[in-house]
């Protein structure tokens, strides 16, 4: 039988790739099994450091907070076996962990001081009003006498904005209310959203013009109402150091991806040579 020489060529370089990966695997078996275990395991660890990276990628911060929501501290990664015995492998000089722990310290602090400026908000408009807070922003009826989410976000939206230096003259579009007939009571409606209930008109009225204070309050230095524009300015700076800290680690991660070995010995080796 006459064999072409494109086909005998072909038949030649598969049994010479075939030849090269029988003598490859050879080559890995006859290695001790402790070195194919620390290979295994450094694979394993840039796996989990990849899949740390993806997780911390996707995390956002912002300053807008509504009632029940408080950013999470808690990441999926952190369940993974393999997260405490990455710090039996990390380089002296990586403080990946420890940057790790005050990053979540951050996240922590600011959530909590973006809740504490609702409350304070909260505190100061339902004095000021006379009408109790309505927490429940989902209910499809609010009580009487009461301000509710709207009320309470308006300040804080605008205090946000104004932080952030993109405000807008929010007095401005309060220049035109509305006090609608709402079951046994009265609504006030500023921008086509219910803010206010009340029996008495004249609370109403005083409902609005503690709004529109407030809103004229915070651009103005010295006023109570300008300390929720300043607290909020602390918050965007403690996001700033945030992000610098999420970059910082996910560069962080993505060197030690390179590692072809890791060092350090872990439980997970010395179980490997029992």
């Amino acid at each position: 039988m006459c064999v072409k020489p494109e086909l005998g060529a072909a038949i030649a370089s598969g049994v010479a790739a075939l030849g090269s990966l029988v003598v490859a695997f050879l080559m890995y078996r006859s290695r001790p099994l402790a070195v194919r275990s620390v290979e295994k395991h450094s694979e394993e660890l840039r796996q989990f450091l990849q899949a740390w990276y993806l997780e911390l990628s996707r995390k956002g911060f912002t300053a807008k907070y509504s009632p029940g929501y408080e950013l999470s501290t808690k990441f999926v990664i952190e369940e993974h076996a393999l997260f405490d015995d990455i710090a039996q492998h990390l380089p002296s000089e990586v403080k990946l962990l420890e940057d790790w722990q005050q990053f979540k310290n951050g996240m922590r602090d600011y959530s909590q001081d973006c809740v504490s400026l609702w409350e304070q908000i909260q505190s100061d408009m339902q004095k000021a009003t006379g009408l109790r807070y309505d927490y429940d922003q989902y209910k499809q009826r609010s009580e009487i006498g009461t301000i509710n989410h709207q009320f309470i976000n308006k300040v804080y939206e605008e205090s946000l904005n104004l932080a952030s230096e993109i405000g807008a003259k929010e007095i401005e579009k309060l220049s035109h209310k509305e006090i609608r007939d709402y079951e046994d009571g009265l609504c006030l409606r500023i921008g086509g959203l219910n803010v206010a209930f009340t029996s008495i008109e004249a609370q109403a009225n005083l409902a609005f013009e503690v709004l529109a204070l407030t809103l004229g309050n915070l651009s103005k230095d010295g006023t109570r109402e300008s300390n929720y524009v300043s607290q909020l300015k602390q918050v965007l700076k403690q996001i700033e150091r945030l992000q610098t800290q999420k970059d910082e680690m996910l560069s962080k991660m993505q060197q030690l991806q390179l590692i072809s070995i890791f060092p350090g010995e872990c439980k997970y080796l010395k179980w490997s040579k029992k």
